[in-house]
Protein backbone atom coordinates (compact mmCIF):
# COMPACT_ATOMS: atom_id res chain seq x y z
CA UNK A 1 0.00 0.00 0.00
CA UNK A 2 1.43 3.40 -1.24
CA UNK A 3 0.68 6.56 0.77
CA UNK A 4 1.16 9.84 -0.94
CA UNK A 5 1.35 13.14 0.85
CA UNK A 6 3.58 15.08 2.95
CA UNK A 7 5.72 13.57 5.80
CA UNK A 8 5.62 15.23 9.78
CA UNK A 9 9.03 16.03 8.64
CA UNK A 10 8.23 18.12 5.48
CA UNK A 11 5.64 19.84 7.13
CA UNK A 12 8.00 21.09 9.63
CA UNK A 13 10.46 22.19 7.77
CA UNK A 14 7.70 24.00 5.42
CA UNK A 15 6.27 25.76 8.56
CA UNK A 16 9.70 27.36 9.86
CA UNK A 17 10.38 28.71 6.57
CA UNK A 18 7.10 30.57 6.78
CA UNK A 19 8.08 31.42 10.44
CA UNK A 20 11.46 32.97 9.25
CA UNK A 21 9.82 34.67 6.68
CA UNK A 22 6.70 35.99 9.01
CA UNK A 23 9.12 37.53 11.60
CA UNK A 24 12.01 39.23 9.29
CA UNK A 25 9.60 40.99 7.01
CA UNK A 26 8.29 44.17 9.22
CA UNK A 27 11.70 44.07 10.41
CA UNK A 28 13.06 44.32 6.75
CA UNK A 29 10.61 46.30 5.30
CA UNK A 30 11.21 49.08 8.08
CA UNK A 31 14.93 48.95 7.56
CA UNK A 32 14.04 49.66 3.88
CA UNK A 33 11.47 52.66 4.28
CA UNK A 34 14.42 54.08 6.60
CA UNK A 35 17.19 54.67 3.64
CA UNK A 36 17.03 57.80 2.59
CA UNK A 37 17.82 58.33 -1.21
CA UNK A 38 19.64 60.99 -2.66
CA UNK A 39 17.18 62.95 -4.78
CA UNK A 40 19.18 64.08 -8.02
CA UNK A 41 17.42 66.95 -10.00
CA UNK A 42 18.19 66.01 -13.99
CA UNK A 43 15.77 69.16 -14.64
CA UNK A 44 17.93 71.89 -14.30
CA UNK A 45 21.17 69.80 -16.38
CA UNK A 46 19.07 69.55 -19.59
CA UNK A 47 17.55 73.16 -18.81
CA UNK A 48 21.60 74.35 -18.29
CA UNK A 49 22.57 72.15 -21.50
CA UNK A 50 19.20 73.11 -23.79
CA UNK A 51 19.86 77.01 -22.82
CA UNK A 52 23.72 76.61 -23.41
CA UNK A 53 22.93 75.12 -26.95
CA UNK A 54 20.07 77.95 -27.62
CA UNK A 55 22.24 81.05 -26.60
CA UNK A 56 25.54 79.69 -28.82
CA UNK A 57 23.34 79.25 -32.49
CA UNK A 58 21.58 82.79 -31.08
CA UNK A 59 21.80 86.33 -33.19
CA UNK A 60 19.47 88.29 -30.66
CA UNK A 61 18.06 88.16 -26.96
CA UNK A 62 15.23 89.90 -26.47
CA UNK A 63 13.42 90.29 -22.82
CA UNK A 64 9.45 90.15 -22.81
CA UNK A 65 9.31 90.84 -19.89
CA UNK A 66 10.73 89.71 -16.55
CA UNK A 67 9.11 85.93 -16.59
CA UNK A 68 10.17 85.44 -20.18
CA UNK A 69 13.43 85.86 -22.72
CA UNK A 70 13.30 84.57 -26.07
CA UNK A 71 16.59 83.88 -28.35
CA UNK A 72 15.97 84.91 -31.84
CA UNK A 73 18.36 83.53 -34.58
CA UNK A 74 17.31 83.72 -38.14
CA UNK A 75 14.90 81.50 -38.98
CA UNK A 76 13.23 80.87 -35.50
CA UNK A 77 12.76 81.90 -32.19
CA UNK A 78 13.17 79.97 -28.96
CA UNK A 79 11.18 81.69 -25.71
CA UNK A 80 11.61 80.64 -22.13
CA UNK A 81 9.00 81.78 -19.87
CA UNK A 82 8.25 81.07 -16.73
CA UNK A 83 4.18 79.53 -15.58
CA UNK A 84 3.02 77.74 -13.15
CA UNK A 85 5.95 76.74 -11.17
CA UNK A 86 7.84 75.47 -14.63
CA UNK A 87 9.79 76.92 -17.12
CA UNK A 88 8.22 76.33 -20.58
CA UNK A 89 10.35 76.19 -23.76
CA UNK A 90 8.47 76.85 -27.16
CA UNK A 91 10.10 77.55 -30.71
CA UNK A 92 8.12 79.80 -33.06
CA UNK A 93 4.96 80.32 -30.37
CA UNK A 94 4.15 76.64 -31.18
CA UNK A 95 3.72 73.91 -28.92
CA UNK A 96 6.07 73.72 -25.78
CA UNK A 97 8.38 71.58 -23.44
CA UNK A 98 8.44 71.57 -19.70
CA UNK A 99 11.99 72.01 -19.28
CA UNK A 100 11.63 72.24 -15.64
CA UNK A 101 9.50 71.40 -12.65
CA UNK A 102 9.71 72.86 -9.00
CA UNK A 103 10.99 76.09 -9.77
CA UNK A 104 9.84 78.93 -7.05
CA UNK A 105 10.56 82.07 -9.00
CA UNK A 106 12.04 82.63 -12.66
CA UNK A 107 13.27 86.17 -12.97
CA UNK A 108 14.74 87.86 -15.92
CA UNK A 109 16.97 91.05 -15.56
CA UNK A 110 18.13 92.87 -18.68
CA UNK A 111 20.88 95.52 -19.24
CA UNK A 112 23.24 96.78 -21.95
CA UNK A 113 25.59 94.08 -22.22
CA UNK A 114 23.82 90.92 -20.59
CA UNK A 115 20.91 89.20 -19.85
CA UNK A 116 20.29 87.53 -16.32
CA UNK A 117 18.40 84.61 -15.57
CA UNK A 118 18.00 84.32 -11.46
CA UNK A 119 16.29 80.87 -11.10
CA UNK A 120 15.06 79.60 -7.46
CA UNK A 121 13.53 76.35 -6.69
CA UNK A 122 15.13 73.44 -5.65
CA UNK A 123 18.84 74.71 -6.76
CA UNK A 124 19.26 78.04 -7.16
CA UNK A 125 21.40 79.52 -10.03
CA UNK A 126 21.95 82.81 -11.86
CA UNK A 127 23.10 82.57 -15.44
CA UNK A 128 24.38 85.20 -17.57
CA UNK A 129 24.12 85.67 -20.68
CA UNK A 130 26.57 88.32 -22.99
CA UNK A 131 24.67 89.92 -25.71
Amino acid sequence: MSMKGFSYVELLLSLMVITLITFTLPQLLTTLNNIKLHEDNYDFDVFILDIGNTYQSTDDIEVNNSKSVNFISDNRIVSYHFSANRIIKSIDNSGFVTLMYNVKNFDVEESKSSIVINIEGVQNEKLEFKR
